[in-house]
């Protein structure tokens, strides 16, 4: 029983030891960043995340305007009952996107932000892509994921890049 203990013991300290040493890797300097000036990051807010109902092509969307963000929510509740209630949003202030995957075979996929980040060129909003691994177990379904995010407007221009 002791013998048990003692073993249970050393993988529990090893187990943490490299744990630290990961970590204290992983807040070292990163020298890839050298020279290069960071970007400003704006906070976002995710105000829908969803699986199912989004447009079938792949897409992002900037709204601009009350009427345009109405009519994607009449196309997505259009299976919901209830629907999806319209986030209230002053457009002057504010910016509202969707992020659309269009439409996928299997479920495990989604999609979402990564970052903002306020450059030269305009708000860059950082799209991230997840589908499921080739081992993973999935259902045979028709999913159409999309995400609807807001944030503070800065400026004019959105530009979306996908995050390699």
């Amino acid at each position: 029983m002791n013998a048990i203990k003692l073993i249970t013991y050393g993988v529990l300290v090893i187990a943490i030891s490299c744990s630290s040493a990961k970590n204290a890797l992983n807040e070292g300097n990163d020298m890839s960043k050298v020279g290069e000036e960071k970007a400003q990051e704006t906070p976002f807010e995710i105000i829908v995340q969803e699986s199912h109902g989004g447009p079938e092509v792949a897409q992002c969307i900037e709204f601009r305007e009350e009427n345009t963000l109405n009519h994607f929510y009449t196309k997505v509740n259009m299976t919901r009952r209830p629907g999806l209630p319209v986030p209230e949003v002053d457009f002057e202030k504010e910016t509202i996107v969707a992020l659309c995957l269009g439409e996928k075979t299997t479920s495990g996929y989604s999609i979402t932000i990564d970052h903002i980040e306020q450059t030269d060129e305009g708000q860059v909003v950082w799209v991230k892509e997840i589908g499921p691994g080739p081992d993973d177990m999935v259902a045979m379904v028709i999913c159409q994921p999309f995400t609807i995010v807001k944030f503070p407007k800065k400026g004019e221009k959105i530009l979306f890049k996908k995050v390699k």
